[in-house]
């Protein structure tokens, strides 16, 4: 005890003894799709130290969060949009995870992060083609047995004509090219092979990577140099974004060993700070290594040759979508990836999963040509790349119903088993309303909830003012995420307009509701002069499940039992006497008597809402003499249904929560 040696005031801390039971958030998001970028795990993956979940789900604030780490729209995908919607929509925060065909047999079907080497000497002959090779053809057949490898730099040269090419894949007798070639080659000519200096890869798979330029200017004079700028742009792709991918480096070194400017080492400064790339540089040892003698150093360096032909633009970058399967959306129970990421994530209160039901659209969108302010310079001609002929693994294919069925069984399973989150589920496009009944029949959760029709939004901002079609859960989860922050979980997430929306898929009268409301199918409909609206918020609960039938209902209930394990973790090893009851009793009715006073519970009398009880009935002595202490509560929900009763058990090993099944 400290001693008072001088008159004042003097405060003493106290260690905190919170016994009151707080909200654990439900309006919290989990995405699972297709991306323009962003990260992707590797197969026999395990979390641990290194790598964790949220490593892989990334946690997001705001649309510009997802753009600047997951890219745009993509045509071929819905994911973006949906997330989109969310912010729209009222949601504050979701994790998203990229999901790739990583499992697939053939590895040119895997992502792939664009990359380029830029060389550091003149180049070697190699081998010749043993055959012709055609304008926008990207496999190159030698005449000798292979000794390119995967991230070699070659050079075709061909009648003056000389194009450098990433090697991506290779055998004994053939290598394909990161990109297609530009014209057509002879048999016989030679092919060179560069020395790698610098190795630059794109942040994150996909074919984004090949739209990365690298605009290289040195900064010393003669054929070889370590000092240079570096600007790094994005052309736009499919999306342009509002504001320009670019990132500039007024100077840079590869000398490592340069003390004077150690600050400017090349890996240190774009490692750290660029949202783009990273780069590996091949540091020399020997005189034998391709480098620029400086005093008693010998420093990596970069030829000026194949650099002073303009922008270098990253090569070989695949989304990895064709051959996507069931197993790329679930993951498994060592198969970190996917929703088994998700489940990881406590903070997840909604899962949705809205490509598991992705249709390719039947035109192949058009890259717009980029946009630039009315008095600015026009822009320079650049070179643009077709993703769909550069990246074959672009277009992913439509999964079978059964595949469907498996992606959103796995969510539900989730669901179940967590009891803390909730599922949204999307129809397959292009159903009716009787199809759409067909399809809810194959699902009996209270855990999840279907919306019916799809949702016509807005598509890229420079694709003519055209639409697309998109499934409902990113706006269904930014209603609900809306919903409990207005007015709390235990409100029905219905009748609620939506944002970034033009129009329904199908229009949905009151009659066709009618067919759609008792098998729980939840509407979404426009009306005259309200706008888009939620006209429904059933659960997917049978029909014995009654108690069960609105899904606020089962997102209410999951709040409480979260929150009070979260909050009554601190009863374990307590004396178990009847202080400690009286405490339980006193903090669970604090609680529950909030959520009755905010409308959560029905009753006029918080007497008639719930009840507390942890007294000798429930626990007598055989429970004291196991350690244990039983506290049981009824809620009565502000919905058609009678009292919901739960346990709260407190056992040597923790605090264990549970619920009737039936």
């Amino acid at each position: 005890m400290s001693a008072y040696l001088t008159p004042g005031i003097y405060l003493r801390p106290q260690p905190s003894d919170r016994k009151d039971v707080r909200l654990v958030r439900t309006d919290v998001a989990g995405f699972v799709g297709f991306t323009e970028r962003g990260p992707l795990p590797v197969p026999g993956m395990v979390l641990g130290a290194k790598i964790k979940a949220e490593d892989l789900a990334i946690r997001l604030t705001s649309w510009k969060d997802f753009t600047t780490i997951f890219g745009g729209f993509i045509p071929f995908g819905s994911l973006a949009y949906t997330v989109r919607a969310f912010f729209d929509n009222g949601g504050t925060t979701c994790y998203v995870v990229r999901v790739a065909n990583i499992n697939g047999e053939k590895t040119l079907d895997h992502p792939r992060p664009a990359s380029m080497a830029l060389p550091g000497a003149a180049p070697n002959v190699v081998a010749k083609l043993a055959q012709d090779v055609g304008a926008g053809e990207n496999k190159l057949v030698l005449d000798r047995a292979q000794i390119l490898n995967d991230g070699s730099l070659v050079a075709i040269a061909s009648e003056g004509l000389t194009e450098l090419s990433m090697v991506i894949g290779s055998d004994d007798t053939s290598v394909i090219l990161g990109r297609n070639t530009k014209s057509a080659h002879r048999a016989g000519d030679v092919v060179f092979q560069y020395p790698t200096a610098v190795m630059v890869k794109a942040v994150s798979p996909g074919n984004w990577g090949n739209r990365i330029r690298l605009d290289i200017t040195p900064l010393q004079d003669g054929s070889l140099f370590n000092e240079f700028s570096l600007r790094i742009n994005v052309d736009p792709g499919f999306y342009a974004p509002a504001t320009k991918q670019e990132e500039n480096y007024k100077r840079l070194t590869l000398n490592k060993n340069d003390k004077a400017n150690e600050r400017l080492y090349a890996p240190d400064v774009i490692n750290q700070q660029s949202q783009l790339i990273r780069i590996d540089v091949s540091q020399p040892n020997s005189l034998s290594e391709p480098g620029l003698f400086i005093g008693d150093v010998f420093a990596s360096s970069l030829t000026a040759g194949p650099l002073k032909a303009g922008p270098v633009y990253l090569q070989g970058g695949r989304d990895g979508l064709t051959g996507i399967s069931a197993l790329d959306f679930t993951g498994g129970p060592d198969q970190f990836w996917g929703l088994r990421i998700l489940e990881e994530i406590d903070e997840v209160a909604i899962l949705c999963s809205p490509d598991a039901v992705f249709e390719a659209p039947p035109v192949v969108p058009t890259k717009p040509p980029p946009s630039h302010a009315p008095c600015d310079p026009p822009p320079p001609k650049v070179e643009q790349t077709d993703s769909l002929a550069e990246d074959p693994t672009e277009i992913p294919s439509a999964l079978s119903v059964k595949d469907v069925f498996n992606i959103y069984a796995m969510m539900l399973d989730q669901c179940e088993r967590l009891r803390d989150r909730v599922a949204i589920l999307d129809s397959p496009a292009k159903q009716n309303t009787k199809q759409v009944v067909q399809w809810r029949n194959n699902f009996n959760s209270r855990f999840g909830a279907l919306y019916y029709p799809w949702l016509k939004v807005p598509d890229s901002p420079d694709a003519n003012n055209d639409t697309r079609l998109v499934p409902p859960s990113g706006h269904v989860a930014g209603v609900y995420a809306r919903i409990d922050n207005q007015f709390g979980v235990h409100h029905p997430p219905a009748n609620a307009a939506l944002e970034f929306v033009i129009d329904v898929a199908d229009e949905i009268t009151a009659l066709q509701q009618e067919e759609l409301n008792p098998f729980s199918v939840n509407a979404i409909r426009a009306f005259n002069g309200r706008g888009i609206r939620i006209w429904g918020a059933r659960s997917l609960a049978g029909a014995n499940d009654s108690d069960w039938r609105f899904i606020h209902a089962r997102r209410l209930m999951s709040m409480i039992e979260e929150s009070v394990f979260k909050s009554m973790q601190w009863a374990v090893f307590e004396p178990n006497d009847f202080a400690l009851r009286r405490t339980l009793v006193h903090s669970l009715t604090v609680f529950l008597e909030q959520i009755w006073r905010q409308g959560g519970l029905k009753g006029a009398l918080a007497t008639e809402a719930f009840y507390v009880k942890c007294d000798d009935t429930n626990n007598p002595p055989s429970v004291l003499d196991a350690g244990q202490i039983v506290c049981q509560i009824g809620i009565a929900v502000a919905a058609p249904m009678e009292f919901i009763v739960f346990e709260i058990s407190r056992g040597p090993s923790g605090t264990q929560v549970t619920e009737p099944e039936d």
